[in-house]
C-alpha cells in the first residue's frame, strides 16, 4: 500500500488558496478570510483564477484544475484551502494529474462537495 503523508503546516507558513467549485459570495469575504489567515501569523496565495466566475462556478474546469495543480506543485506553498466548496469540484477531477501530485503531497483543506476532491487525492 502506498500511503501519502503530508507534512504539517509551519508556523509562517503559506496557504495557496484555490477556488474548486463555486465562486466567492463577495469579495470583502475574500479579503476577510485572508486577514483572518494573516492574523494567524500565515502567508496567503491565491491562485491565478481563484476570483473568476462563471455563471455558477469559479471558472472552467481546466482552469481550476490548472489551478489546484499549480499549488500541489509550488514549492513556497504548505497547504492548499478551497475558498469555497460547491457541486463544481467534481468536474475537475478528469483534468488532475494524480502523479505529480502524489510527489507533492500537502494538507488539502475545505467543506462541502470537495470531498470528490479528497476522495480522488486519497
Amino acid at each position: 500500500m502506498n500511503t501519502l503523508i503530508a507534512r504539517a503546516l509551519p508556523a509562517g507558513g503559506t496557504i495557496g488558496i484555490v477556488s474548486s467549485a463555486s465562486p466567492y459570495n463577495t469579495y470583502s469575504d475574500v479579503l476577510r478570510g485572508i486577514a483572518w489567515w494573516e492574523a494567524r501569523g500565515y502567508h496567503i496565495k491565491l491562485a491565478e483564477g481563484a476570483l473568476e466566475r462563471t455563471d455558477w462556478i469559479a471558472g472552467s474546469p481546466e482552469l481550476r484544475a490548472q489551478d489546484l495543480m499549480a499549488m500541489f506543485l509550488d514549492q513556497g506553498v504548505d497547504a492548499i484551502q478551497c475558498l469555497r466548496g460547491g457541486y463544481g469540484s467534481a468536474q475537475i477531477i478528469p483534468y488532475l494529474d494524480f502523479q505529480p501530485i502524489a510527489a507533492h503531497p500537502k494538507p488539502f483543506i475545505g467543506f462541502s462537495d470537495i470531498t470528490a476532491l479528497h476522495t480522488a487525492l486519497l
